[in-house]
């Protein structure tokens, strides 16, 4: 699909009007292209697939997601969780390596803990959340609007998805 024909198409079936601008659509759509190696139509499919998300945690809230190390669970500070969070659980898909990250004093190594969140509705920067997605899309990241944001910890555990941690 060549790119002319794709900027007539967005016009037609541009689904996140009440988001995006056609020209921030297609501004987006370039960026994501020239941060992969992705074809018109395969990074049309992802961005869409990334705004349906995203555009339904803008319009509705929803869950969050968040992977912090921490040495205890005690560690947490609930108050400011951060901004960076994803829309999705599964890290593997973006963390190559869920290996420890730091070492204490006393040789403790910190753990990955798993957060999720429930967020009210317009907490997310689209533009922010949108830079972030067409450098790293793989990590389907999202920027909170206010840190701390309003958010209600669903969960928080050990993330133990992977055997070897």
């Amino acid at each position: 699909m060549k790119m002319k024909y794709l900027i007539e198409y967005a016009k037609f079936d541009n689904n996140y009007s009440e988001l995006l601008s056609d020209q921030e659509y297609l501004s987006y759509l370039e960026d994501l292209k020239m941060n992969t190696d992705w074809d018109d139509e395969r990074a049309k499919e992802d961005l869409d697939y990334y705004l349906d998300i995203v555009g339904n945690l803008i319009k509705n809230g929803g869950q969050i997601y968040r992977l912090v190390w921490l040495f205890s669970e005690n560690d947490l500070n609930s108050d400011d969780l951060g901004e960076h969070w994803t829309i999705e659980p599964d890290f593997g898909n973006f963390y190559g390596n869920l290996e420890n990250e730091e070492e204490d004093d006393d040789g403790n190594l910190s753990k990955p803990y798993l957060i999720i969140a429930q967020i009210k509705p317009n907490n997310i920067n689209l533009d922010d959340s949108l830079s972030y997605y067409t450098e790293l899309p793989n990590e389907l990241e999202i920027n909170l609007l206010n840190n701390p944001t309003e958010y209600k910890i669903i969960e928080f555990d050990r993330y133990k998805n992977y055997s070897y941690l």
